[in-house]
């Protein structure tokens, strides 16, 4: 598993994931706790999502030559990954996984994750999901993050409203808000759930002369992000623009 949140406006757009990896076994959860950014950049736009990061790399290697902003041809190369067979054989070999989904009661589905992605457009940004069959949701002005089981739906959108759903004054400000969303779902989560301690963020903006200005900040404690002076924050962002 892992946790992300997307949100795309007229003004801006961000993803953010934190860089753990479960997956059942026989003993329960597998965690899987190397430091990966579950960020991919696209032309266009950058892509995250929730899940196994097996499954993610294979959806990234399908998508690689596709711009963000095509949701309908992204859509197809991760159903055809679905139909292909290839996600089966892959998960099939972590030890433990086949014989863990085996014994799960008749028709439960173990989805393996899914896809956010957002991508500038001719007027402003706009973000998707895509779920593991290829399923395309266009989503609206309104924050996204997927379901964690040990956090309710209910405590998931408090802990939202608190911290990502205001505005932010700067975008130094919405990397600290988004930070201290990570931060407060992880605490509900403990350290051995589902995503780890770490978040990486990616936020697209427009400068005056409507250049799409892309601003990245790789993994690191959320909870440190957060309290990050100006100074320290900006040395940590990478920055580069596109036409």
């Amino acid at each position: 598993m892992t946790f992300y949140c997307g949100l795309a406006t007229a003004d801006l757009a961000f993803v953010a994931a934190d860089t753990r990896t479960t997956y059942p076994g026989l003993g329960g959860h597998v965690v899987d706790d190397v430091c990966r950014s579950k960020l991919r950049r696209l032309r266009g736009g950058w892509a995250t999502g929730s899940g196994m990061h097996q499954w993610l790399d294979m959806v990234y290697t399908r998508i690689a030559a596709l711009d963000a902003g095509d949701l309908d041809a992204i859509g197809a190369a991760v159903g055809a990954l679905a139909r292909s067979g290839e996600v089966d054989a892959t998960l099939s070999a972590l030890g433990g996984y086949r014989e863990a989904v085996a014994a799960r009661p008749p028709g439960e589905r173990d989805r393996v994750g899914d896809l956010c992605v957002i991508s500038a457009t001719a007027d402003g940004f706009q973000a998707a999901t895509i779920e593991d069959r290829g399923t395309v949701r266009r989503v609206g002005a309104h924050l996204v993050y997927n379901s964690l089981a040990e956090v309710p739906p209910e405590t998931m959108g408090e802990l939202a409203a608190q911290s990502v759903a205001r505005a932010a004054p700067t975008e130094l400000d919405l990397l600290r808000q988004v930070a201290r969303f990570f931060a407060a779902v992880y605490a509900r989560c403990g350290p051995r759930g589902p995503m780890s301690d770490a978040v990486s963020i990616a936020l697209m903006m427009r400068d005056e002369g409507r250049r799409v200005v892309h601003r990245h900040v790789a993994p690191m404690s959320s909870d440190r992000l957060a309290g990050l002076s100006n100074a320290d924050l900006l040395s940590r962002i990478e920055v580069w623009y596109a036409p």
